[in-house]
Parts: structure tokens; C-alpha cells; sequence
């Protein structure tokens, strides 16, 4: 059967560097999930024209690519500092597929292996390789042995399927470059943890900020209280991420010229960068989620947007302090329907909720809402993914 770009969903999984901080993104389809054997190139051509921004933001994007559609594609049309193109573990090693990885690494292309099990038939191809992908789980016992065989190539490793804390305590010992699995996204929740003071006076300010009968005069007031916050918010609207052709100099000036609820959310992704996180993938989850939320209800046209953009924002609480929803929710109370979709994902909001999450998750079979077909679904999360890099590197000016 003949699958077309429109009936694939696009989704991405951050690897990491060993400081926590994100090097690349590898760009995945729902058309892996279901054994597709063209699923490079259907995804390659949905970015030829749009480029990988959307997808990576200011990062490398990393996709698997099939050797005959490499060496059909040349020259290839993408920046060559933007993207890594790795080659599936079964690959058919020719002369041809030798002479393009030669003539394309010329040209300043990185080239990697998935799922690399240290196989004699790669020893050729090694001096054109930049990066092997080795899947943990699968691991033999001579691993650092086997690692110790890339140095001479100056070959980077990127341990994956890293979904546990000992998993990757294992992987940084053995010194892996990089790190890419659910662990980093989706981390063990902790019943028993007991929340920081500092964690307290956050979820108490982002009550306020999301009381449903807060004023322009209140809201002033309350992020005044916050000088940290405060010149956030500032520095924030005043950068070249929102665009403003005047200079916000004060709150209450902000909220006149852009609105309240605008403010408001805004003030709360701020308020959630105060919290203490090594992994910055989580913030701009938290921002692609609540502007997917946003996006899909808003062409349903059942829900207020600015709810579900709060939802989205909020979701990621329990991820950023490592504690279960519920034990958050006892500190911040919101409405019935806001604190109804994020514990158990009910109603509209919740659905759209969960649809960003399963993007989030490349978890394609819960990646869906009612009314959006898959050229809806791409959309709505491909433009929030542009928004949410736009937006957390406004906050970092």
C-alpha cells in the first residue's frame, strides 16, 4: 500500500550531551512504529522546503535515512550543519553507498549507524562515520572494550533506550558522548518526595497567577512581589522573540498593550523556569504542549484556548519536581476542568492533553483528537514546536 507524507505523524526525542543539556533531535514518524521500510523518505521530503527548525529549533535534527534513497538524493538539499543522517543497522554496504558517504562528508555532512553491534562488515565505512547509536538494553559485557575501538575514528557514541537513573548512571560511566531514552523525559516519580520550599512559593505564585478573578491591578502587584520575576517577564516581552516595536517598560503597561491572559501565561512558564532542572527539554515541552493544547481546541472551537494553553503549561509539573500530580494539585488549586485533565485527562482539554503528549512520546496510537485528521495533528504540533524553541530562547536573552 502506498502511503503518502499527509498520513504519517512527524514527532522528535531530545539526546543529550553529559552536562543535560540538548545536542540534537531525532526526528521519528509513526511510520517506524509500523515497520514502513520509507519512512526516511517520506519524512525528508515533508522538510525539504520547510527545513528541520520546526522539528530541531537551533539544534542538530538526526534522521534515519535508507542507503539507495541517500545515494538517489544527491546532492541533498539541507544545510549540512543542521542535520546528522544515520544509516539502519541492516544496511546493504556497496560502492556506491561508499562513494556518496565520501562525497557527502566532503561537503560537511555527519553521517551515523543505528543500532550498531561493533559488526566486521562496518570497518570500511568507519573513517566516514560520525556518530553510532548503541542500544543499551542490548549491550554486551566487553562494551567498553568495544567502545574503546571507535577512539582511532574519532567516533562519537550516543547510548539509547535509556529508561532508567542506573541505566544512565551506567552509560556516563562508561562514557558515553550522549544519551537519548524516556528517562530524561519521562523520570521516576517520587510518592514520598517532599516538595523544597522553593518548589511551595512557586506553585503558590502560580495559583495566584491562575486565579480565575485576578485583575490587571492584582497581577501587577503579585509579579512585583517577584523583582526575579518581574524583570523575567520584561526581558521576555522585550526581546526579539514576541517582536514589540515599542519597549515594555513596566507590568501593567505589558498587560494593557498585549492583555491579561496573555500576561498571565507567560508569567506562569516564567515562574516554572525558576525551578531547579538540569534537562531544558522539559521547558520547552512545557511550552510545546500548552500551545498544542491551545492550537488543537482552538479548531474545535469547544474549549477557551487560554485553558488549554494553561493546561499544557501546567502538565509538566510532575515531571519538573519529580512528584505525583495529585501531591502537586494538593498546593495548587485550580478548577474542576483544568485539574479534571490533568489527572485524569478527561474532557476535551484532557484529550488535547494527551495528544500532545503522546507527540511528546512518539506514542502513535494515543496521538489523536476528535476532528483532526493527521494533517491537523502535524501542524498543530510542528507549528508549537516552532513556537515553544521561539519562546525558551526568548526567555534565555
Amino acid at each position: 500500500m502506498k502511503i503518502s507524507a499527509d498520513e504519517i505523524l512527524i514527532g522528535r526525542q531530545a539526546i543529550f550531551n553529559s552536562s543535560g543539556n540538548v545536542f540534537a533531535y531525532e526526528v521519528r514518524s509513526s511510520l517506524e512504529h509500523n515497520g514502513h521500510a520509507s519512512s526516511s523518505a517520506l519524512m525528508l521530503n515533508t522538510f525539504v522546503e520547510t527545513g528541520f527548525e520546526k522539528v530541531a529549533g537551533p539544534h542538530k535534527a538526526m534522521i534515519t535515512i535508507e542507503a539507495q534513497f541517500l545515494i538517489d538524493m544527491v546532492p541533498l538539499p539541507f544545510d549540512a550543519e543542521k542535520v546528522i543522517l544515520t544509516l539502519p543497522a541492516d544496511t546493504q554496504l556497496t560502492d556506491d553507498l561508499n562513494e556518496c558517504l565520501e562525497n557527502c562528508h566532503v561537503q560537511g555532512f555527519s553521517f551515523g549507524i543505528e543500532n550498531y553491534h561493533f559488526e566486521e562488515k562496518w570497518q570500511p565505512l568507519l573513517n566516514k562515520i560520525d556518530f553510532v547509536k548503541i542500544d543499551i538494553t542490548q549491550a554486551a559485557e566487553q562494551l567498553p572494550e568495544q567502545l574503546a575501538t571507535l577512539k582511532p575514528f574519532s567516533i562519537q557514541s550516543i547510548a539509547e533506550n535509556i529508561s532508567t537513573d542506573e541505566q544512565e548512571a551506567y552509560c556516563k560511566a562508561m562514557e558515553f558522548n550522549f544519551f537519548q531514552g524516556e528517562n530524561f523525559s519521562q523520570p521516576t516519580l517520587v510518592a514520598t518526595r517532599a516538595l523544597s520550599e522553593n518548589e511551595i512559593i512557586i506553585l503558590q505564585l502560580l495559583a495566584n497567577l491562575n486565579d480565575p478573578d485576578v485583575t490587571i491591578d492584582s497581577l501587577d502587584n503579585l509579579i512585583q512581589q517577584d523583582p526575579a520575576l518581574s524583570y523575567k517577564i520584561l526581558r521576555y516581552i522585550n526581546s526579539a522573540a514576541i517582536g514589540l516595536r515599542q519597549k515594555i517598560e513596566s507590568i501593567k503597561q505589558a498587560v494593557v498593550l498585549l492583555g491579561l491572559k496573555r500576561v498571565k501565561a507567560w508569567a506562569t512558564v516564567l515562574a516554572m523556569t525558576s525551578m531547579k532542572t538540569e534537562n531544558k527539554d522539559m521547558l520547552v515541552n512545557a511550552v510545546v504542549r500548552a500551545y498544542m493544547c491551545q492550537a488543537l481546541v482552538t479548531k474545535s472551537g469547544n474549549s477557551n484556548p487560554d485553558t488549554a494553553f494553561t493546561v499544557g503549561t501546567l502538565s509538566i509539573l510532575d515531571v519538573l519536581m519529580r512528584t505525583p500530580m495529585e501531591k502537586i494539585l494538593e498546593k495548587l488549586p485550580l478548577s474542576d476542568d483544568i485539574s479534571k485533565a490533568l489527572l485524569e485527562h478527561s474532557g476535551e482539554l484532557g484529550e488535547a492533553l494527551e495528544c500532545a503528549i503522546a507527540y511528546e512520546n512518539l506514542d502513535w496510537d494515543n496521538a489523536s483528537f476528535s476532528g483532526c485528521d493527521t494533517d491537523c495533528l502535524n501542524e498543530s504540533y510542528l507549528n508549537s514546536s516552532h513556537e515553544g524553541f521561539r519562546a525558551v530562547m526568548g526567555m534565555e536573552v
